[in-house]
């Protein structure tokens, strides 16, 4: 009897074991802890969230003391970016590029009277919240009048005080937002 030589075998010839899917409802010895959760939590948390943010509410602009303020206080907000749409995919980017914004996205611009009350959006709130510069002012010390005292002073852009807001969550929220750095 003839014996035949096995024939070699290469990558393409192995055979892989299949392994048995992973199921979601066990946990697996030394595998994560997952909890399973409602399908549509995190959607309702960013719908009321966005509820929240598109209340509207009453605010007036102050009148400024600087000669050289502008008349008119204006306020632009570009939704899209890094939590919205993003650029048109590349070859580097094939999901496309995170943080840059897709041309059609929602863009807000409006302009308001100084001395005026206005209901806008709570996301236009925010936006003059965050309109702020930094001062840096130069005095001598009280002591030693060869010294000089640099004091960094933080001010609004468009100071604003807010008439009517009629959610109970609203002043906490506006306080966290009005202490946040320049």
């Amino acid at each position: 009897m003839a014996r035949t030589k096995a024939p070699e075998r290469t990558t393409h010839d192995a055979y892989i074991k299949p392994k048995p899917a992973f199921d979601m409802d066990t946990l697996v010895h030394c595998g994560p802890d997952i909890e399973v959760v409602e399908a549509d939590a995190d959607f309702r948390k960013i719908a009321e969230d966005a509820a929240f943010m598109n209340e509207l509410v009453q605010i007036r602009f102050l009148p400024s003391q600087d000669p050289n303020a502008p008349k008119l206080v204006e306020l632009g907000v570009n939704t899209a970016g890094a939590t919205g749409k993003m650029r048109a995919p590349t070859e580097d980017y094939p999901a496309g590029k995170p943080g840059v914004a897709a041309t059609g996205g929602k863009s807000v611009k409006k302009g308001f009277e100084r001395g005026r009350v206005y209901a806008i959006p709570r996301y236009l709130v925010e936006a003059a919240a965050h309109a702020k510069i930094q001062v840096l002012e130069q005095s001598s010390h009280p002591r030693n009048p060869y010294e000089i005292v640099q004091t960094l002073r933080d001010s609004f852009l468009y100071p604003f005080e807010v008439i009517n807001d009629p959610n109970p969550k609203g002043r906490a929220w506006l306080d966290r937002v009005m202490s946040d750095p320049a």
